[in-house]
């Protein structure tokens, strides 16, 4: 497919799957873009055709925000829109690229929530080329009341964070014993 390879899929009754193409516009120097506008115009358009209470899940190669390494954060322009489209739609950007897992949330400039799930080095090693081998990886159960994400690093057993998919929000979850 020639860029910008974005598409988007539909997965069940108000979930698609917006694949991304964050290599062909990529650039760090003068512009600082990581997706176009033309797929982000892409996405916003899905979004709009689709009902209120439809979950977007906007697979991306890098991670929302980071303290280094790539992220939408060294791209401002873009990183401001998706928030701002967080506003209005129920977003869960799916990432990965830095070797690790994670699960958070950014508040909107409205108060709503922009979640994003990182799982990241499905079978890679701690060092280049010698070190331990890591085994990370994510899983998504949706239904049709919520969201629950676990990442998985070492064999360790996760904590499943859920979304409700109503208020788009965290469930909270019992205390560990």
């Amino acid at each position: 497919m020639p860029p910008p390879g974005f598409s988007t899929v539909p997965l069940t009754d108000n979930v698609l799957l917006h694949l991304t193409d964050g290599r062909s516009f990529k650039s760090t120097r003068g512009r600082k873009a990581l997706l176009g506008s033309a797929q982000l115009d892409a996405f916003e358009e899905a979004c709009k055709s689709a009902s209120a209470d439809t979950v977007h899940l906007l697979a991306s190669g890098v991670v929302f925000e980071a303290r280094n390494g790539e992220t939408w954060l060294n791209c401002a322009a873009e990183h401001d829109r998706l928030l701002a489209l967080a506003d209005d739609y129920r977003i869960l950007i799916l990432s990965g690229d830095v070797h690790h897992n994670n699960i958070t949330q950014y508040p909107t400039p409205r108060g709503r929530l922009l979640f994003e799930a990182t799982a990241s080095g499905a079978a890679v090693c701690t060092a280049v080329t010698l070190g331990a081998l890591q085994c990370n990886w994510g899983l998504l159960d949706i239904d049709a009341d919520r969201i629950t994400v676990q990442v998985f690093q070492d064999g360790q057993d996760p904590r499943p964070e859920t979304i409700d998919r109503q208020s788009w929000r965290w469930v909270p979850q019992p205390a560990v014993a």
